[in-house]
């Protein structure tokens, strides 16, 4: 499985590459952005979920392009093996994507661009593994039966739909709703920090968990040919 993660990340050393391009285009958009509030938060979850998203759709297009799936399942691999691999690349490019928000701050921090930009926190750290690990169960299982190339349009609706149709329910429940749902919801929003690690902790760790059940069940199931 390490070995199948190791291809991943060699097979796109040139995009590990751009990523030094990427970054000026990131911390530009950063500084255009007139925000207020902890825009470290959005800084460190954006970056990451960005290139997150970009290398993800970078192996699983090359694998496409050149059939590797054929040469794979004709080695002694098994296929949950290629599986798993996938889903732990969600963490390695993780790790790649915080990094280079820190260094949009350090730059932004150096250069005096503005108000000095925090460096990561838990809570940063957090919310960009949740956005990463989001991106990731959304894409893997439509890739694994759609191919890269649908997927790459069904993957931007599902994900607006993750984002756009809890922020939705909450407008709705605000604007019509009266009495008890309207306590409840208020409740919900003004939970301790810890509650909210904690529920959102569940969420992920649960919608992590049903992708790779779909994905396997997908794959082990799939007519490579």
């Amino acid at each position: 499985m390490f070995n199948l993660l190791m291809k991943d990340l060699l097979i796109q050393k040139k995009t590990l590459g751009y990523l030094l391009f990427y970054i000026p285009i990131l911390l530009l958009v950063f500084t255009s952005t007139s925000m207020e509030g902890d825009i470290a938060v959005v800084l460190y979850a954006t970056s990451t979920c960005f290139i997150v998203y970009l290398l993800i759709a970078g192996a699983c297009s090359y694998d496409e392009q050149n059939r590797s799936e054929v040469f794979l399942n004709s080695l002694p691999i098994r296929r949950k093996d290629i599986v798993f691999s996938k889903y732990l690349s969600i963490l390695v490019y993780a790790v790649f994507g915080l990094t280079a928000g820190i260094l949009i701050a350090l730059i932004y921090n150096v250069l005096g661009l503005g108000e000095p930009v925090r460096y990561p926190a838990v809570k940063d750290l957090f919310g960009a593994l949740c956005g990463a690990i989001i991106i990731g169960a959304a894409y893997y299982p439509l890739y694994f039966k759609f191919g890269s190339i649908k997927t790459r349009l069904l993957h931007v609706i599902v994900i607006m739909a993750i984002f756009l149709i809890p922020a939705g329910l909450v407008w709705l429940v605000e604007k019509y709703s009266q009495g008890t749902a309207v306590n409840l919801l208020t409740q919900v929003l003004n939970s301790p920090d810890w509650l909210w690690a904690v529920g959102c902790g569940v969420v992920i760790v649960t919608i992590l968990l049903v992708s790779l059940a779909g994905s396997l069940r997908i794959y082990e199931n799939k007519d490579i040919s």
